[in-house]
């Protein structure tokens, strides 16, 4: 897919990033634009206060069906159907929830 060169991030506050694979925190140096680990390239695990748990930060389009979305005001719910839009973003059908619009440009935040 053809994705925008400038994505959109919504943070929290205080967040740190972990590597699975390498097992070592990370700092904001250690994390590409991509959600990735520079020294492995495997995607980087998100925590904040505010969280009650980890996070990983996906592009639109990698979001699959099953996949936890976490959204704005912190609820969880399960993805059970995506459906693409002509605009290029994205209605992810949301388990107890109804349909949560996805830009295109703005990343993912799932449930790890």
């Amino acid at each position: 897919m053809n994705r925008p060169k400038l994505m959109l991030t919504n943070s929290f506050e205080n967040e740190t990033y972990r590597c699975r694979e390498c097992e070592s925190d990370l700092n904001q140096n250690e994390v590409t634009e991509h959600w990735k680990c520079i020294h492995c390239e495997q995607r980087v695990v998100i925590d904040a206060p505010i969280l009650d748990q980890e996070v990983v930060r996906k592009f639109p389009d990698e979001v699959t069906t099953q996949d936890i979305l976490l959204k704005h005001d912190h609820q969880s719910h399960i993805i059970y159907d995506i459906k693409p839009k002509k605009s290029g973003g994205y209605d992810y059908v949301l388990k107890g929830f109804g349909t949560h619009k996805q830009d295109r440009n703005t990343f993912v935040n799932i449930i790890y």
